[in-house]
C-alpha cells in the first residue's frame, strides 16, 4: 500500500478579497481554503473571482502551508 493511495498532497491558503454589498459599499472577507498541491496564486485568484458572488477585488492569497489530506 502506498501513501498516496490514502493522502493527497494540498496547499493551505489565507485570503482576502472585497464583496459588493450595495452600491459604494463593499466588505472584506478573510477564508482560508485548501487547493490542490501546486497550484499558482493566479489561479487561486480566478477561482475565487468564480465561486464566489460579488467579488470585486482580491487583496491577498497567502500560502500558510503545504499539507496532506487525508481521503476516505
Amino acid at each position: 500500500m502506498r501513501i498516496e493511495d490514502h493522502w493527497q498532497d494540498v496547499g493551505i491558503f489565507f485570503v482576502g478579497f472585497y464583496v459588493n454589498i450595495k452600491e459604494n459599499e463593499r466588505k472584506l472577507i478573510k477564508k482560508t481554503l485548501v487547493f490542490e498541491h501546486g497550484i499558482a496564486d493566479c489561479e487561486v485568484k480566478k477561482i475565487i473571482k468564480d465561486k464566489f458572488q460579488g467579488v470585486c477585488e482580491v487583496l491577498y492569497v497567502d500560502v500558510i502551508e503545504e499539507s496532506a489530506l487525508k481521503m476516505i
